[in-house]
């Protein structure tokens, strides 16, 4: 990965994570030696991620994100009753 930017600590990057990951940009955000440091997967991502800070993080459009479980339950097999009498040929 590539070092897009670094950044102090407090400031919160939340607003500019959602905004990438809502535009499907790859990235990570870690803390190294004092500083948040985001990474991506190359250079085209990393001028998209130093523009949109250039911007501001909190002028970022974000979209409201809507989850939806879905809960599937796994089918067992049909068993046989039997009663006891067997069909004859």
């Amino acid at each position: 990965m590539l070092k897009a930017l670094s950044c102090p600590l407090d400031e919160d990057l939340a607003p500019l994570a959602q905004f990438l990951r809502s535009r499907g940009v790859v990235h990570r955000i870690a803390e190294e030696r004092g500083e948040q440091v985001i990474w991506v997967v190359d250079e085209a991502s990393a001028q998209i991620v130093r523009s949109l800070y250039e911007q501001g993080v909190d002028s970022l459009p974000v979209r409201s994100v809507s989850f939806c479980f879905v809960v599937f339950r796994r089918a067992r097999p049909a068993r046989r009753r039997s009663s006891g009498v067997r069909p004859t040929d």
